[in-house]
């Protein structure tokens, strides 16, 4: 039997080599690790995120299953799991996998939050809403959130009473809660109440100035008669900040040629209608099913997008959980990887690291923008 200082020597190589790229060679020396003991979780993780990294799907769900296996009543690893097989065209199972972990912990809020979006994105709305009321009624801690998200849901079966319902209730506990202010605004928009649309698009930019999708929607709500009116400018420099996210950054182009087109500068227009159609076609390339590396690849790079949307948008810490897969809570076992093997600092990140990586497995920060699709 290997003793644990071995295991640590073995596990800070693999995460060398890891580090280094050479996925093969730290494929098997993460495999020589797969013992019994505390030691197996790590390694696992480990080995998943390497699966990912590579662009081996099949894999990277076999070893994350086991993890699920190894700890049935880890949350974190059921998150990870979902969402890997939400991406990889397996909503489904997905979603079979937090009602058998609900079956265990039916008074989990957050495993109610995320099996509620996954149905929403499923288009299974009924049952969507009442998961987003399971969580509501097992004490989730960010309720303006869920009933945000219940009023996105009967929006998009076009139940505009309720919709504005939902909204009402999740400003009620947070007046300033910009993906409710967002959706409502929009809600206003499409019913043609376009006064109350702008008034509500002028607050969130009061509350956040740098909330350029807010921008975008005020100058497509109202006509701008002259190039001299601020919202030029504005659009203009909003345009001019780097933007993570693409399909505001493809707005803000789509607001600009419609200003100039109010004001009759058609040539402008259509520049910056075109530069807005490029962003759109750089963001949506054709759809090639994850069937090899490239496929694998694209969605990857689609899954962070719309990760970084997500957060955005508003989701809290239960929502992180699910979402923040590709970090692991690997800081400290790659702090360990990054020292000599016999340095004390490195042994206490090391033994930190096998013992229990994933103690830390939430993520705090301010509330975002826009709201959820």
């Amino acid at each position: 039997m290997e003793s644990t200082d071995d295991i640590e020597a073995g596990f800070h190589r693999a995460r060398q080599l890891h580090a280094a790229g050479r996925y093969a060679d730290a494929e098997r020396a993460y495999q020589q690790l797969m013992t019994p003991g505390p030691h197996r979780e790590p390694v696992l993780a480990a080995l998943t995120e390497l699966y990912i990294e590579a662009g081996r799907p099949n894999e990277a769900l076999e070893a994350l299953t086991k993890l699920t296996e190894l700890l049935p009543d880890r949350f974190y690893y059921l998150a990870w799991l979902a969402t890997l097989l939400d991406q990889w065209g397996q909503t489904d199972a997905a979603i079979d996998r937090y009602r058998e972990f609900l079956r265990r912990h039916p008074d989990s809020p957050p495993a109610h939050f995320n099996l509620a979006l996954l149905l929403k994105r499923n288009k299974e709305y009924g049952e969507a809403l009442a998961e987003y009321e399971r969580a509501l009624d097992t004490g989730i801690e960010d309720a303006s959130e869920v009933w945000s998200n219940m009023g996105v849901a009967y929006s998009d079966i076009r139940d505009a009473d309720k919709a504005r319902e939902m909204f009402e209730k999740a400003l009620d506990i947070d007046s300033d809660y910009i993906p409710a202010l967002f959706n409502l605004a929009g809600l206003h928009e499409e019913t043609g109440e376009r006064d109350r649309a702008i008034t509500l698009y002028e607050r969130i930019r009061d509350i956040d100035p740098m909330h350029f999708e807010s921008l975008a929607r005020l100058a497509g709500a109202r006509r701008i008669e002259s190039t001299d009116d601020p919202a030029f400018g504005a659009l203009e420099e909003a345009i001019r900040q780097p933007q993570k996210d693409p399909v505001v950054h493809e707005a803000l182009w789509f607001a600009l040629g419609k200003a100039y087109d109010d004001c009759g500068r058609y040539e402008d227009a259509t520049e910056a209608y075109g530069k807005a159609n490029a962003l759109g076609r750089q963001r949506c390339p054709k759809y090639d099913r994850v069937s090899d590396n490239k496929g694998v690849r694209r969605g990857q790079a689609a899954h962070r997008w719309r990760m970084d949307r997500v957060r955005r948008n508003g989701f809290q810490t239960h929502a992180r959980v699910h979402l923040r897969h590709a970090a692991l809570g690997f800081d400290i076992g790659r702090a360990a990887a990054r020292g000599p093997p016999g340095h004390p600092a490195g042994r206490r990140a090391g033994h930190t690291a096998l013992a229990d990586i994933a103690t830390a497995v939430t993520v705090s920060g301010p509330r975002g923008r826009g709201y959820p699709r």
